[in-house]
């Protein structure tokens, strides 16, 4: 009984002692670049929509529709220490109040422009990824959902277009199997700084 208690500690203490020595013959690792956690150039693109905007919306319900145009206003402001812009809006469209909100961003890890929005028309929300032209013209493309259509996965692309610091263009374009080109330019919003 003891030889057998004896030969199972030595077994246990061989065993550890492999264990430890693999362990600490290991290098530690690499802490990891973490200026990818922090606002960085791509940010910067943001700065120039930081205040108020009238808003200007040209409307096609359907191609070869003629548009409905309506306004409305929207805030931009930096939010989280400067990492997500938070844009505000509010409006009415075919008699309905409507208010949006959308936090745009740049994924640093990921290296693409990144946006999320929300409305009270709906109870669904949208992302999407975008890149960014020699222009500073960014185009998302994204999908979402359109219940009132009883349609999902709908996909969809926004060029977003600087004219100057206080004027900027983002038309909407729906993919659309019906129209030539499979693609439906749904809206344009015309902002002006208030």
């Amino acid at each position: 009984m003891r030889m057998r208690h004896l030969l199972s500690s030595v077994v246990l203490v061989s065993v550890t002692a492999a264990i430890t020595s693999v362990v600490v013959s290991q290098d530690p690792p690499a802490m990891p670049d973490m200026s990818v956690l922090q606002p960085g150039e791509n940010h910067r693109h943001f700065d120039d929509l930081v205040g108020d905007w009238k808003n200007v919306y040209t409307l096609y319900e359907q191609p070869g529709a003629d548009p409905m145009t309506f306004e409305g206003t929207s805030s931009s402001e930096w939010v989280l220490d400067k990492h997500f812009l938070k844009t505000s809006s509010s409006y009415e469209a075919m008699g309905m109040a409507i208010e949006d909100i959308n936090l745009g961003g740049y994924d640093n890890f990921r290296e693409q422009y990144i946006m999320f929005y929300a409305s009270s028309f709906g109870t669904g929300w949208s992302l999407a990824t975008g890149t960014k032209d020699e222009d500073g013209t960014i185009t998302w493309n994204g999908s979402q959902d359109m219940p009132h259509m009883n349609m999902r996965d709908v996909k969809y692309r926004i060029v977003e277009k600087r004219v100057d610091k206080d004027h900027f263009t983002m038309e909407f374009w729906y993919e659309n199997d019906a129209v030539e080109g499979g693609w439906f330019k749904q809206m344009l919003i015309d902002s002006t700084r208030r």
